[in-house]
């Protein structure tokens, strides 16, 4: 898929994130394998979003594999994440990071809102922030960018890749999520350990 319109200089990993980030935004789901061309979705399934209904105290959507007997299985259950592969790669894990987390910023209903991220991939995109009102002792409008590298990290350590990107979260503020991802003896994806740095903590106070 062709990254026109954004930073041409931006590694691949980037530019693979910020066309996620406009398909989600142009709800243009089919086009997702076709950027995501590093996942493979096992026994011929087809990968697709469900975006989530408006209906009770809150409601996620989801990513779901529809194989050919008809069945769907979705991303809340590990046989999902069972049915994807990639190759061991750099792009390959950094793809099954963004896959993982996609949810995040699908469309979400009323208290699932709480858990709503804005991934942060360049320092231009630090500009969201800019729109967040001030609460309290948290001056936003006079926050140094440049002090934060907001640039994802991909590190192949021993058997595992070690993958960190940012994010902007209004009831967390600026965050590093890191990943730890590896596959076992039969190729499986295993997710390993989670843990968020935070940058600069903030919370805008409101309440679904």
């Amino acid at each position: 898929m062709s990254t026109k319109g954004f930073n041409q200089s931006v590694p691949a990993e980037i530019a693979v994130a910020l066309d996620l980030q406009k398909i989600v935004a142009d709800k243009e789901y089919n086009k997702l394998t076709c950027l995501l061309n590093k996942i493979e979705v096992k026994n011929d399934g087809i990968l697709d979003i469900e975006e989530c209904k408006h209906e009770g105290m809150g409601a996620e959507s989801y990513l779901t594999i529809t194989f050919t007997d008809g069945s769907v299985i979705k991303s809340d259950i590990d046989e999902f994440w069972v049915n994807i592969s990639t190759e061991e790669s750099a792009m390959g894990m950094w793809q099954v990071f963004l896959l993982k987390n996609l949810w995040t910023y699908l469309p979400l209903f009323w208290h699932s809102n709480y858990e709503k991220r804005d991934y942060i991939y360049t320092q231009e995109q630090m500009t969201i922030i800019n729109t967040k009102p001030a609460i309290g002792d948290q001056p936003i409008e006079n926050l140094d960018y440049s002090r934060y590298d907001v640039a994802p990290r991909i590190e192949l350590r021993g058997d595992r890749y070690v993958i960190s990107a940012c994010y902007w979260s209004d009831f967390e503020g600026l965050i590093r999520q890191e990943m730890q991802l590896a596959k076992n003896v039969i190729g499986e994806i295993v997710f390993l350990e989670e843990k968020k740095i935070p940058l600069f903590s903030y919370d805008c106070g409101i309440l679904f």
